[in-house]
């Protein structure tokens, strides 16, 4: 007789941990209807207390409607991850959609050859803003941005279709701004620019490029596409918190007071085995953390076969970050056969073997499904599956 029992992950809770769990047993139903899955849900007694990140987070309000300050928030957030987003949606509509062209308009053309003067002078006022150190960058920005355009229908036809009024030249001054600074933000650096310096920035820009900033600069609003691009990746500071209160919580609180989930695991297997016998102990994501750290710190003898899966446990010790075990020291002689299963598409999903060689088998059970749906995959991968099967099996 063997038994598997199931450690969940981060931010599971009783109802998901349930679904999760009958996803397992209809699975091992199709290979064995005879093996035992037994149950190590750990999120209620040992995850954190469910709506006290709220009482921290300046203004919450929960899952109201944006208010009308927040919609400036809204658009740079869409536009610091995508600057062409704007000049992309207006192309899509058919051009500019605050100006009439009248015929024999040259807006377009206009507009694109001060766009490419500017990615080789800017302004004085503009580089003054931008200081030595940031002008080059800016003009990079520039030539970016007018690299981009050339690649995209829609951007080329937005640029192509630019009526008199300045809208699309506004537009692009401010995806030029975006860009800009995103790049700081892919280097990790901080922003150069105050809020107020930013607008300033696009101002400049957009007058450079021949906007009339006076009758523009208001009629860019927020679309609904770029409300659900600020409430879905980065809206209120609240939402978020709701969020990911569960997962992000339960990570920081093992980190400070892991000792009772991994007291909890070892009580669960001690259980299961003086009815069952050997346990095949299967854990997901930061239960596959807590799972080694137990069997690193214990010998259970009653543990045949670790198996993980989308687990960051040999990240951590690679970062000499994994509380049980600092890098450079090896797996003890007790630890049991270790089974490390991961899906090439799941951005949580590590590598263990070539930190633990010899100790530890990678096992690529890649699932089709996309990021981050990936890391939640393994549950109805027939392949995990057969892999918990086999394990049973190697326990008669």
């Amino acid at each position: 007789m063997a038994a598997v029992v199931f450690v969940h992950g981060t931010g599971v809770r009783a109802d998901a941990y349930e679904s999760t769990w009958g996803l397992l047993r209809k699975g091992l139903d199709r290979i064995d209807p005879g093996i035992a899955l037994h149950s190590c849900y750990w999120g209620g007694a040992h995850g954190v207390r469910p709506g006290m990140s709220s009482r921290t987070v300046p203004g919450y309000r929960g899952k109201e409607d944006l208010l009308p300050e927040d919609e400036k928030i809204v658009r740079w957030n869409l536009l610091y991850a995508d600057p062409l987003y704007e000049l992309r949606e207006l192309g899509a509509a058919g051009g500019d959609r605050a100006g009439r062209r009248v015929l024999g308009d040259r807006s377009g053309p206009e507009l694109e050859r001060r766009a490419t003067v500017l990615s080789v002078e800017l302004p004085e006022e503009l580089a003054e803003l931008a200081g030595s150190a940031g002008a080059d960058r800016l003009r990079l920005a520039v030539s970016s941005v007018l690299d981009g355009i050339r690649g995209s229908a829609d951007c080329r036809r937005a640029i192509a279709r630019a009526s008199s009024d300045g809208t699309c030249a506004s537009m692009l001054a401010a995806a030029v701004v975006a860009e800009f600074l995103a790049e700081y933000q892919l280097a990790g650096e901080p922003l150069p620019w105050t809020v107020e310096e930013r607008d300033r920035a696009v101002l400049l820009i957009s007058q450079a490029l021949g906007a009339d900033v006076r009758g523009v600069m208001g009629k860019l609003a927020v679309t609904p596409a770029m409300y659900v691009f600020n409430r879905v990746m980065n809206g209120r500071r609240d939402w978020v918190t709701d969020g990911s209160a569960f997962q992000v919580g339960d990570i920081l609180h093992y980190a400070v007071r892991g000792e009772g989930l991994r007291q909890f695991i070892a009580e669960r297997v001690s259980e299961v085995a003086r009815s069952e016998g050997p346990v095949v102990l299967f854990a997901h994501s930061l239960g596959g953390i807590a799972a080694v750290d137990l069997l690193v710190d214990r010998a259970l003898a009653e543990v045949s076969h670790l198996i993980t899966a989308g687990s960051q446990t040999g990240q951590l010790y690679g970062m000499n970050a994994l509380p049980s075990l600092e890098f450079g020291q090896p797996l003890p002689p007790h630890f049991p056969r270790w089974t490390n299963l991961y899906d090439r598409h799941d951005p949580l999903g590590f590598l263990a073997g070539q930190l633990f060689p010899g100790r530890v088998s990678d096992v690529d059970v890649t699932s089709g499904q996309p990021f981050l749906a990936a890391h939640s995959a393994y549950f109805t991968n027939p392949a995990v599956h057969r892999i918990l099967a086999d394990a049973i099996g190697e326990c008669a």
